[in-house]
């Protein structure tokens, strides 16, 4: 009955299981920037987008709230936790909150159309290209940051980065007419834990059933004696 009870118990405690919201700070540099619609590459100097500049960006992640996106009206998308699509291509793709908590480019994101905040972990698979995983962070009007590793190499997603990792980053912004495009290399600096909760996730009912048939069964055996 003791060993039953014991069983029971861990069932209980493995229903739940410890989530973290993390801070994630990265640093590194533009290697390129591209003016488009017209714009001059240097066009948003001013605001520390240019060849050679040194970049810091820290970005909350949340795995216990859907990702989204913010259109230019104020309107707010929820993303789902998984999603699957493709007939040809076949592509799994699974969403968590991200938002940017911190940068050293001078961007007025309040002017700026959609924004996203979403973590996003990619399998792709092509028979027309090369498979992929492929883990991203979306944040903010203008920034993604990601990693791009081969078909099985758990590795990209994002839940798997480590300090020190190597990443690619991209921006891509607009004010007006005008369009700027920069990328380069960003290191992951750091990863702060401050808070860690635990998520009760529901066992199936046949489950609990199984184990208080049980309990009923010993407990009449045990007063049959």
């Amino acid at each position: 009955m003791k060993n039953l009870f014991l069983i029971f118990s861990l069932l209980m405690l493995f229903s739940g299981r410890c989530l973290a919201a993390s801070v994630y700070v990265f640093s590194g540099q533009i290697d390129l920037v591209t003016g488009l619609s017209g714009t001059a590459d240097d066009f948003y100097a001013d605001k520390g987008i240019y060849a050679g500049a040194i970049v810091n960006f820290s970005t909350q992640l949340d795995p216990l709230k859907n990702g989204s996106l913010t259109a230019s009206d104020g309107t707010v998308s929820n993303l789902p936790f998984y999603e699957h699509s493709g007939i040809i291509t076949d592509q799994h793709t699974w969403y968590r909150y991200a938002s940017l908590s911190a940068s050293s480019i001078n961007i007025d994101q309040s002017s700026i159309g959609r924004t996203y905040n979403q973590l996003k972990d990619l399998s792709y698979w092509s028979p027309n290209s090369t498979p992929s995983f492929i883990g991203s962070i979306d944040v903010g009007s203008f920034l993604s940051i990601s990693k791009n590793k081969a078909f099985g190499d758990t590795s990209a997603f994002v839940e798997n980065w480590k300090v020190g990792d190597s990443l690619d980053f991209c921006i891509d912004y607009k004010d007006g007419a005008d369009e700027v495009f920069a990328s380069g290399q960003l290191k992951l600096m750091q990863i702060d834990t401050p808070l860690a909760r635990i998520s009760t996730v529901p066992l199936p009912g046949a489950i609990w059933l199984f184990g208080s048939t049980l309990i009923g069964i010993f407990g009449f055996r045990n007063v049959a004696k």
